[in-house]
């Protein structure tokens, strides 16, 4: 059973929805008895994942499989019941033996979750509506979008979870002022990094002050981002005309 949308925020509720202080190296066992996690667990999936299994029925859940780097995913299995889940009056409570949590590491904030009768189904990208949301090239551009987000603060960017070239809308710095352009999205990996690379093209005014015009000027800008292998932005290197949404 893939997440129920409106189930979610309670269920963050129950497990923090976002924490404060990272602790990446301690062991984080939340009790003699109860969720006990590996030792490389940081403190704040694991207070997490025990609050969501305490929700689900099942304290003395078991974790198996845990995965860290910029959207860290937990699976527990046990025996649970999301009373939380929302559905038509008279549906029973959905029930599973594997939940899934997903988490930003940054914020700490956890933005999925799976509950499924099989392993094979929490592991098959049930956690983000079916999209393929664990996948490394997913991972890389998802993380490569909150960092330009983060790089300029209020700025709208016209770029999506998706890849190759199509037609976007860029709205202009200051104003509710849309204009057509062009937007590419391209994702490259090997062993050692990601390059994640995003541009825009769109057309400027001309010396009448007319955008679309034959003697409207075309602009482009590029952002190369490089993450690690685990999807953290390292580096943003950044090209071409001044983007229009962040003049």
């Amino acid at each position: 059973m893939r997440r129920t949308l409106r189930a979610l925020p309670l269920l963050l509720a129950l497990a923090g929805g976002s924490f404060v202080g990272v602790s990446a190296t301690p062991a984080s066992t939340a009790a003699a008895r109860g969720v006990q996690f590996p030792p490389h667990t940081p403190h704040w999936i694991a207070k997490a994942a025990t609050q969501t299994a305490q929700s689900l029925g099942d304290p003395d859940a078991t974790v198996v499989s845990l995965r860290l780097g910029r959207f860290p995913i937990i699976v527990l299995h046990g025996t649970f019941r999301c009373n939380l889940c929302t559905g038509p009056y008279s549906t029973p409570a959905p029930r599973g033996h594997y939940a899934a949590l997903r988490f930003d590491a940054v914020s700490h904030q956890t933005t999925d979750f799976a509950l499924s009768p099989s392993w094979q189904h929490i592991s098959s990208d049930d956690l983000c509506g079916g999209t393929a949301c664990t996948s490394r090239r997913t991972i890389a551009l998802d993380s490569a979008l909150r960092a330009m987000n983060a790089l300029r603060p209020g700025s709208e960017e016209p770029f999506g979870i998706r890849l190759g070239r199509s037609r976007c809308e860029i709205r202009l710095a200051g104003s509710r002022t849309l204009i057509r352009g062009s937007c590419s999205e391209n994702v490259t990996l090997d062993r050692t990094r990601t390059v994640v690379t995003l541009s825009e093209t769109w057309t400027g005014l001309d010396r009448h002050g007319r955008r679309y015009s034959p003697q409207s000027p075309v602009h482009h800008h590029r952002w190369q981002l490089i993450e690690s292998p685990a999807g953290w932005v390292k580096t943003i290197h950044s090209s071409g005309d001044s983007p229009p949404q962040w003049k």
